[in-house]
């Protein structure tokens, strides 16, 4: 450690340009080696306190800035090549104001679930719960999966086709509404309470 060194014109350079883009062993290097504390000492010299985060934004900082949920924040992230530095090995990230602004711009375009289109649950409307499946937050996908197993269904996009297809080969009754739900299915679009009611109905 070089603490007693008088501080060079680059490393006081590099101090700047690190700050709130480098971690504490990141910045202690670009530093000369420097320890921690004489770190801490000449970012309170220079910039008047504010620690390493200056200009950067935790991730709970970054979500209640944008509105946009830690997944959401994520998949941005990496759709950009976005690398977010940390306060140190395992610790909180770091996101500067120009990452957060990519990311935000983004995600004005992105959709909750992208294969489906949606920009929240189908169910609960929520996008800040994680896309789970068919459509739904897990909690909501739980619930459909309960009421389709009362009904004697599978909640499967894939089962149920297969029970359309079959109730379709097998009648015409409700021929107009099966092909309907059919239709809906093979588009990859959720089954809703009533469509799994009238399958249910259809299989007694």
């Amino acid at each position: 450690m070089r603490d007693s060194n008088r501080w060079t014109h680059r490393e006081v350079r590099a101090l700047m340009d690190g700050v709130g883009g480098f971690g504490w062993s990141a910045l202690t290097r670009r530093c000369g080696g420097r320890s921690r504390g004489a770190v801490q000492k000449k970012i309170l010299r220079e910039f008047g306190g504010g620690g390493i985060t200056r200009g950067t934004y935790s991730i709970l900082q970054a979500m209640a800035e944008t509105g946009y949920h830690v997944t959401q924040l994520r998949r941005a992230a990496q759709a950009l090549n976005q690398r977010w530095a940390r306060t140190a090995r395992g610790g909180n990230f770091l996101i500067s104001a120009e990452q957060l602004e990519e990311c935000a711009v983004w995600l004005q375009k992105d959709y909750w679930s992208v294969r489906l289109r949606l920009y929240g649950c189908c169910r609960c409307g929520s996008d800040t719960k994680p896309h789970f499946s068919l459509g739904h937050c897990k909690p909501c996908y739980e619930r459909m999966y309960r009421y389709a197993r009362n009904l004697g269904l599978v909640f499967s996009s894939e089962k149920l086709l297969v029970v359309v297809r079959l109730l379709r080969s097998q009648s015409v009754e409700h021929a107009r509404v099966l092909e309907s739900i059919q239709a809906r299915l093979e588009l990859g679009q959720p089954p809703n309470k009533e469509d799994l009611l009238i399958l249910s109905r259809c299989v007694k």
